[in-house]
């Protein structure tokens, strides 16, 4: 994967990284890998989007991320408040919070205990990861008001409603959603995938003078979003980045999926390859090779 990445880059495509996940683990799992003559060609939105970081011609992290959403505020976040409101949840429903670590090593200090959950703080996003398992009959409250009357087993459904209400009543401006197979994560309001992207493509000045020149292109049949959550009904983090875009620019799903469950009058596929996720989006690079 990172050589087929660096030949993109190479050709001089410019790779825009936009992920759940904090900007450590991206730098952690993928960043560190490339070439850095080559990554003053990519950028990187972590905390879905939260904010946007770039590297110099040395192939060095800048320090200062050209955009936050914590800007958009002028400072006036209530952080302490935000974080009371998820502590409260995760006792009301007996769970047991631990620092972010190796899947493998999480799942042997816990002994597989489902209360037991990776908690990060990333200040722009608090995620919550249910490694070891999401059914509701696993915590306290498995009878749960925000999940009766459904058929619903996913102790992650309860708690963003529950929390939706709290935030509401609190007057914080965050948004709890499902993010990934087992995560919660809970991010300030008007934050998505496809927010940095219509910072850097629909004009906004700010943000366009700060990132490289080479993004902003006139061809938006030029950009390709390629992504595994686009499904509609699930409220698929993927699909912000293609309402994003000109409806002309190009989607791809590596995960296969239903074409009634993708946004309509959009140019949106689904890889019909042999494989699916990371492994199809690998599939789909190396075919560039004999297109």
């Amino acid at each position: 994967m990172i050589y087929e990445l660096e030949e993109l880059l190479a050709e001089g495509k410019i790779l825009i990284l936009i992920s759940g996940q904090s900007i450590a683990n991206i730098l952690q799992r993928v960043i560190q890998f490339i070439d850095k003559k080559l990554l003053k060609g990519v950028l990187v939105g972590h905390c879905n989007g939260s904010e946007l970081y770039g590297f110099d011609s040395s192939g060095e992290l800048i320090q200062e991320p050209y955009f936050s959403i914590l800007d958009d505020y002028k400072g006036e976040f209530n952080h302490k408040k935000w974080r009371c409101v998820v502590n409260c949840i995760m006792e009301e429903y007996g769970i047991k919070p631990l620092p972010f670590m190796d899947i493998d090593e999480f799942k042997r200090k816990t002994g597989g205990d489902p209360r037991f959950v990776m908690y990060d703080d990333r200040k722009v996003q608090i995620s919550i990861d249910f490694v070891n398992g999401l059914s509701l009959k696993d915590f306290p409250t498995g009878s749960d008001i925000y999940a009766l009357n459904e058929n619903i087993d996913d102790i992650r459904i309860p708690i963003i409603r529950k929390a939706k209400l709290l935030f509401q009543k609190e007057c914080l401006q965050i948004e709890p959603h499902s993010s990934g197979a087992f995560a919660i994560d809970f991010n300030i309001k008007g934050v998505t995938k496809g927010l940095l992207l219509s910072r850097i493509f629909a004009g906004d000045e700010q943000y366009r003078k700060k990132v490289l020149k080479e993004v902003i292109v006139s061809n938006h049949n030029e950009i390709e979003v390629w992504g595994d959550s686009f499904s509609v009904s699930s409220d698929g983090s993927d699909q912000y980045m293609s309402t994003a875009l000109p409806k002309e620019s190009r989607s791809i799903s590596f995960r296969k999926i239903s074409p009634e469950d993708l946004l309509k009058d959009y140019n949106i596929v689904v890889w019909n390859g042999v494989h699916s996720c990371h492994e199809g989006l690998l599939e789909y690079l190396k075919t560039r090779k004999v297109r």
